[in-house]
């Protein structure tokens, strides 16, 4: 009987240690910010899911308020945990980003828009000096615009943002360079108008967003960081990535363009641009 006793208790003892060992811990809630960004949601819940003893839960955050303000609410631990957004030196200065490019620099490819008078403006170029000549129209507070004129490249600036396709359709500026993730939307947005996007040519510098959490939250820092590296190891980022942007990338490179490529000197030196595996390329024709 004692015996029996005893191999019932080790028994016991093995199950409660099994349990406790694979039990989950409390649900823990995860506010994001940027719901309407349906890529960044799926992939940041994806990420979390690897750690299986952590119970993440994400909670959207559905107001419309601008990003540098919750960058701000973030920073005083007040309604966010993860912000997703665009490498800068300010940002990464002031929390704890996750260095990782999860658009994998999309962002940085542009496409011109231009007037119907000047469709051709882009064929006979040849060099960058040749394409420097020309003026591109951005708002006057994006990044952007800046990159453009470190690059010595003269921008024509304008205070709203529908104001400049109706600059440009009266031909005040050259072109509107958008990225390749909004510019075949964007443009249906102006039918009236006399735009197109050109045909022949590109423009590219590096970009990068990342999960940004707060300065001293290490432990969700690491969850998605090993989570992202995971990912990319099992294939299954480059699957994500590629549901909701392999149609643009497949229609861009069959457009073969040839490609302005510029400096971005606002992009922080930390940028991972060594790691080939986390960008994508999308040049058939450079021009350097």
């Amino acid at each position: 009987m004692k015996r029996t006793s005893k191999i019932r208790c080790f028994i016991y003892v093995l199950l409660i240690f099994s349990i406790s060992a694979t039990a989950k811990e409390p649900i823990k809630d995860i506010h994001y910010f940027g719901s309407k960004n349906k890529y960044s949601v799926e992939l940041l819940q994806h990420v979390l899911s690897y750690n299986s003893k952590k119970n993440y839960q994400l909670v959207p955050f559905t107001e419309k308020i601008p990003k540098d303000r919750a960058f701000a609410y973030m920073e005083q631990d007040e309604l966010f945990d993860v912000i997703f957004a665009g490498a800068t030196t300010y940002r990464l200065e002031n929390h704890l980003a996750i260095e990782f490019p999860l658009l994998k620099g999309l962002n940085g490819w542009r496409i011109p828009v231009v007037n119907t008078k000047n469709k051709d403006i882009f064929k006979s170029l040849t060099t960058l000096d040749d394409f420097k000549k020309l003026t591109p129209g951005l708002f006057h507070l994006w990044s952007d615009t800046e990159i453009m004129q470190r690059n010595n490249i003269y921008v024509e600036t304008g205070s709203s943002f529908n104001g400049l396709w109706l600059m440009l359709d009266k031909n005040r500026f050259d072109y509107f360079p958008r990225s390749i993730l909004q510019v075949f939307n964007e443009i249906k947005n102006y039918p009236t108008l006399n735009i197109m996007i050109e045909k022949s040519s590109m423009i590219h510098y590096p970009t990068a967003y990342y999960f940004y959490v707060q300065k001293g939250n290490n432990d969700l820092a690491s969850d998605i960081k090993s989570g992202l590296e995971k990912a990319l190891t099992d294939g299954s980022f480059d699957k994500i990535f590629t549901t909701y942007y392999g149609h643009l990338i497949n229609k861009v490179k069959k457009q073969n363009r040839k490609v302005f490529a510029l400096d971005n000197p606002l992009m922080p030196a930390s940028t991972p641009l060594m790691r080939k595996e986390l960008w994508i390329d999308l040049s058939s024709n450079r021009i350097n």
